[in-house]
């Protein structure tokens, strides 16, 4: 394994892995791909978050050959218009390639690990083009391949599989245009962006970030931006001039959804009742849960009424535990006669905790969160990586994108809990309320990047084998391991 070498070009190409790197990060890989075969072909219905509505609506878009139109058949999944529609369209498609003679399910779950392999393909490249210390590209793919919550979302149905390919491929190829200037990796950064803001609502931040990091990076080139997007119009160059018109086809598609939906409902994310009518957004769960103890909350139902209510409409036996438990709160709120709420900086504490059970165990309608002593060896490792971080961060670490790695980082998830989550635990007084920590998974791989380079920056390369070597055993044996260890029958298949 090699020691650091800083780059002064930042145009040269890194130092290839040695043979050894490759052997590990195989095996790696290898045991990533059958973890996440494992829980696709053992790990029943109804457990990973939300599949149940992703299978509902891949097979609905699948009807169709652009965009299904709401309809009582749809009402169940909350909206199919005014929403960003990529993945559900991209799902719909590929069950049409079902011809081996296994259910959509576990097909769509195939393409899931598929997407999931590819995220990891780019977390790669990423590494490779951000330092040349082996040590340190290795472990960041124990980092990437051996979190449970993001390996156990990989094995299933959800849009947030392609949310997170979208982010670390945009952020390779920006990374990639920074070192070689090249119109078409920032026309492929730009265009992965685009397809993110078509696939979630939660993605448009992410891609502002980039944005802003770019304008920052490029404050003294826009020249040459600008002449070379100018000459991507005259055609000179086809793989460019393609890039472009991709581009501006998606960004059509992006105006056409978040801007039509802020001139005709007033917001980005309009509300099923404005769409369909509050009696076909009622047999939407979520829908329903909120509505219901809104009303409760507005003195429009009694606590009894809105159980039975909540009982009538809502059939999902974690929602309908969901709106108990926000119904409970708000009555305790009335009977106290006042709502308690933790300022945004000591919200902070709890949030972090949370977030971290949730990582690195597993929050779906069945959950495994790590807590007590079990997240303490996590905690450590991240407060020694920021620690070191905050001793010795240099402009030039990372080939000089470390600063901008860690505003995206810092940005993103300070959006996630401050606008996001604390906004919900506002309304609600309910702090685990929407808190999930695979919303973070966007950024994950920047995280853990920055991460491993600080962990692995001791001058002993001894030492930095020696550390990697610790973290490296929590990862792998709190994650799948730790899993067997806590599964029970009622996890799988005909549990």
């Amino acid at each position: 394994m090699q020691p650091l070498v800083l780059n002064k070009n930042p145009a040269n190409k890194l130092r290839d892995p040695d043979t050894l790197t490759i052997i590990l990060i195989s095996i790696l890989c290898l045991y990533f791909l059958g973890k996440t075969l494992y829980f696709a072909l053992n790990i029943g219905v109804n457990i990973s978050p939300d599949e149940t509505t992703w299978i509902g609506l891949s097979l609905i878009f699948s009807k169709s050959f652009f965009l299904p139109i709401d309809s009582p058949s749809t009402y169940e999944y909350g909206l199919v218009t005014h929403i960003p529609y990529l993945y559900v369209w991209l799902m719909g498609k590929a069950a049409h390639l079902n011809f081996f003679g296994i259910s959509d399910l576990v097909f769509l779950r195939f393409i899931n690990i598929g997407i999931g392999l590819g995220s990891l393909w780019f977390g790669w490249k990423t590494i490779a083009l951000l330092t040349e210390r082996n040590i340190t590209r290795l472990l960041f793919m124990v980092l990437c391949t051996n979190t449970l919550m993001l390996t156990f979302l990989n094995s299933f149905v959800s849009y947030d599989n392609l949310v997170n390919f979208f982010a670390v491929a945009s952020l390779y190829f920006l990374l990639v245009y920074f070192q070689h200037k090249s119109i078409s990796d920032l026309l492929l950064c730009v265009l992965l962006l685009l397809a993110g803001c078509l696939t979630k609502l939660s993605f448009l931040p992410f891609a502002v970030l980039v944005f802003i990091v770019f304008m920052l990076k490029e404050r003294n080139g826009y020249g040459d931006v600008f002449a070379g997007l100018k000459s991507c119009f005259l055609f000179t160059d086809l793989r460019q001039s393609t890039l472009l018109v991709m581009c501006l086809f998606l960004l059509a598609l992006n105006v056409n959804l978040h801007l039509g939906n802020i001139v005709k409902f007033r917001t980005l994310s309009p509300s099923p009742e404005a769409v369909i009518g509050l009696e076909n957004a009622m047999q939407y769960r979520v829908f329903a849960r909120n509505y219901i103890v809104r009303q409760f909350k507005e003195d429009q139902l009694n606590l009894t009424d809105a159980r039975r209510k909540a009982v009538r409409y809502i059939q999902h036996e974690g929602d309908l535990y969901g709106a108990f438990l926000l119904l409970d709160r708000a009555s305790q709120e009335k009977l106290q006669n006042q709502a308690y709420r933790l300022d945004r900086f000591s919200y902070a504490f709890p949030w972090m905790n949370l977030a971290m059970s949730k990582i690195f165990g597993i929050m779906g309608h069945k959950g495994m969160e790590k807590t007590g002593t079990s997240l303490i060896p996590f905690m450590l490792i991240f407060l020694i990586a920021g620690v070191l971080m905050i001793r010795q961060l240099k402009l030039s670490d990372m080939n000089g994108n470390a600063v901008f790695l860690l505003t995206i980082f810092v940005g993103y998830t300070l959006v996630i809990m401050q606008y996001v989550n604390y906004t919900a635990y506002n309304k609600s007084g309910v702090i685990v309320l929407g808190l999930q920590g695979r919303y973070l998974f966007p950024v994950i791989y920047a995280g853990y990047a920055l991460a491993a380079y600080y962990l692995t920056s001791f001058r002993s390369h001894k030492v930095n084998i020696l550390v990697a070597a610790i973290v490296a055993a929590v990862f792998m044996a709190g994650e799948f391991p730790w899993f067997l260890r806590h599964v029970t029958p009622d996890w799988y298949f005909g549990g």
